[in-house]
């Protein structure tokens, strides 16, 4: 008992940082009041019993140090978030509809010009030029919008965290809360989602298409409200 009691009590003083922070004289005579017999367990408690408590209390000291580092290290994490752009294959879709229709366009405005030779009693000058205008018009309305367009999905991107939807579109962002929205419609074609609309309660509509991965767009915003908002999800 007295051996456990004599142990116990040098233990308390190699933890105790007071005693160690002691100028040397002063720890020789607090050494030297413990007695020969202390001493020499003193002695045996740092040859054998010291390393594997220095040793201990070291990997406590590192442990609590590492889970503040990764604390510190996980809050400067951003969080994570889903981004969705335009598809280039929507792009080209696009592209060739312009091409398409200058194509029709122009088959039109050869087979007017042919009429307007061979029967100008029925395809008079103001029928001829009403067609010329209206193909000239329509087509340079297309191509300027199709321009506009492609220089407003350069910069844009849908990123989803957590119920906010981000709308970016070069300097400009718009959140919208996935609580604002009323019913959520996936249209379908050939297996396939061709667009998605959303609802909102104040009646206005967003629609969503030609993105990428438009499906798990939409799976992502449907996961954020209730299941009865959903329309038209493949299971």
């Amino acid at each position: 008992m007295s051996r456990m009691y004599t142990v116990n009590s040098i233990m308390r003083l190699v933890g105790n940082t007071e005693f160690w922070c002691l100028p040397l004289r002063q720890r020789q005579r607090q050494g030297s009041a413990m007695g020969s017999d202390r001493r020499r367990c003193l002695f045996k408690v740092l040859s054998v019993e010291g390393p594997r408590w220095i040793l201990s209390r070291s990997w406590v000291m590192l442990s609590i140090l590492f889970s503040i580092t990764a604390l510190q290290f996980a809050n400067e994490i951003p969080k994570y978030s889903m981004h969705y752009s335009i598809s280039e294959t929507s792009l080209q879709t696009r592209k060739n509809n312009i091409f398409l229709g200058a194509l029709l366009s122009l088959v039109l405005v050869v087979v007017i010009t042919a009429g307007h030779f061979q029967y100008p009693e029925t395809y008079n000058d103001m029928v001829f030029w009403s067609v010329i205008v209206m193909v000239a018009v329509g087509n340079l309305v297309n191509y300027y919008r199709y321009r506009r367009y492609l220089c407003l999905v350069k910069d844009h991107r849908i990123e989803i965290d957590g119920d906010e939807v981000s709308f970016f579109t070069g300097t400009e962002k718009s959140v919208l809360d996935t609580k604002e929205i009323v019913a959520l419609t996936f249209y379908c074609k050939k297996g396939q989602v061709e667009h998605i609309q959303l609802k909102l309660r104040n009646n206005r509509g967003v629609r969503l298409e030609g993105y990428t991965d438009l499906e798990q767009l939409g799976d992502s915003i449907a996961d954020q409200i209730p299941k009865e908002l959903v329309v038209g999800r493949e299971p």
